[in-house]
């Protein structure tokens, strides 16, 4: 029952497309992953991806974490979603070039691996944030982003070299 009630609410917080191998984003997050109350005792709030993979493929066995094959934070999509222990995420970040740092230095803008904008979108946030005419939050939306990842650029914490 509980399992029902929360596949009810977990399904109209994201973004989903007729494009059943798209990602299914989490809306009005300022985080970076989606959480969702469970709805059982003793399970309190679950990360989303976590909540979707409970809901559509089954049960996470201690220990183990639900990893995304898209590699974004906010996806859902049961398609997209694995189990692996923390060695295996981060093996698979190295192997995917998904890490920050790489050498002695870290990696900005669109060498930075993870990444989810581009130098011209940046551009254009900052033309939109200087107009005053549209909110964070609507600017987010556009851009399929966080309104975390709007204020970081509009307060210069990330992309402070455009």
């Amino acid at each position: 029952m509980f399992l029902g009630d929360l596949r009810e609410r977990l399904l109209p917080k994201a973004h989903i497309t007729d494009n059943e191998d798209d990602c299914w984003l989490w809306k009005n997050t300022s985080r970076r992953y989606g959480n969702i109350a469970s709805g059982c005792a003793g399970l309190g709030i679950l990360q989303a991806h976590r909540a979707s993979y409970l809901v559509h493929i089954g049960p996470i066995p201690n220990g183990l974490n639900v990893l995304h094959s898209c590699d974004n934070t906010l996806c859902i999509n049961p398609k997209h979603l694995f189990l692996g222990t923390q060695a295996d995420n981060v093996d698979d970040m190295i192997h995917k070039g998904r890490q920050s740092f790489g050498g002695d230095r870290p990696k900005f803008g669109e060498d930075n691996p993870v990444a989810l904008l581009t130098t011209n979108e940046v551009i254009e946030i900052k033309k939109l944030l200087a107009e005053g005419k549209l909110m964070v939050k609507e600017i987010a939306t556009m851009f399929k982003v966080s309104r975390q990842a709007i204020t970081n650029i509009k307060t210069g914490r990330r992309w402070s070299h455009i």
